[in-house]
């Protein structure tokens, strides 16, 4: 299997809602070097349960998200963010990518509130990527799929009703998915609240963990939120890239392994 490289940028998408796409305005290219098993190339939603807070892990899921557009008609990522930005996300993958869009797309709640990994500069660096993506012509799109409130008894089965929704509406595109892991789990079924990939069929949606050699993220725990030192779930001397059917966690069809990882600090 080909190796992928760390990547230095990061990359982000756009919305389930229609959007006009650029004839291509923007040089493309992808910095995905992965050999890609025949069970994820040809699934319909592909889940990624991430480590919040680290540059590496957005990063490789933009790349995949630009390779995959250039063979499927549209692609659109799901991310963990709630649906109330979803207009100022639709705006920005439209825009210029200028200083003036980056700071309309920063200025919602989500990305002032509590600095959790999801609001991570990475993240805001991943949507810029979709936005470059679209701006080549590609049919890419983001669907923001939390709640507000983050509700625990139900926001795994809204997260999922969002994301289903979104395929619904767009039955000819490829989904992608970048959630926490503990979302991206299929989990236990007896579980009172199970998480959001137990909500989907087997068949036609595959489960990656993204696993990593030691390093640092911004991440949230009892003593408050900031940059710590992660073990790590990638045994070493493993190859990077996908294993099918090897995951540390329970609840996945496979991993992806990245190398050490690095922290994302807060988009603001």
């Amino acid at each position: 299997m080909r190796t992928l490289r760390t990547f230095a940028a990061v990359v982000v998408f756009a919305s389930g809602h229609a959007l006009a796409v650029p004839s291509g305005s923007e040089p493309f290219s992808c910095d995905w070097k992965a050999e890609v098993p025949g069970a994820i190339d040809s699934a319909r939603l592909v889940v990624f349960g991430e480590l919040h807070g680290t540059v590496e892990s957005p990063a490789m899921v933009g790349e995949y998200v630009c390779h995959l557009s250039r063979s499927a008609p549209s692609v659109y990522l799901a991310l963990e963010i709630p649906s109330a930005e979803q207009a100022a996300i639709d705006r920005y993958l439209s825009s210029g990518g200028a200083a003036d869009d980056r700071a309309r797309l920063l200025v919602g709640p989500f990305w002032r509130g509590v600095a959790d990994g999801r609001n991570s500069s990475a993240m805001a660096a991943l949507i810029e990527r979709v936005r470059q993506v679209r701006n080549a012509g590609k049919d890419a799109g983001i669907v923001a799929i939390d709640i507000n409130g983050r509700d625990a008894t139900t926001r795994d089965a809204a997260m999922a009703e969002n994301l289903q929704a979104a395929m619904r509406k767009h039955p000819d595109a490829r989904f992608v998915a970048l959630v926490g892991s503990a979302h991206a789990s299929r989990g236990n079924a007896s579980a009172p609240r199970p998480p959001m990939a137990h909500y989907f069929p087997a068949e036609g949606v595959v489960t990656i963990a993204v696993e990593s050699l030691p390093g640092r993220a911004w991440v949230c725990g009892n003593k408050g939120c900031g940059l710590e030192k992660v073990g790590g779930w990638r045994k070493p001397g493993s190859p990077e890239g996908f294993r099918m059917g090897m995951a540390a966690m329970p609840g996945f069809d496979g991993s992806f392994g990245l190398g050490a990882v690095t922290a994302s600090m807060p988009s603001m």
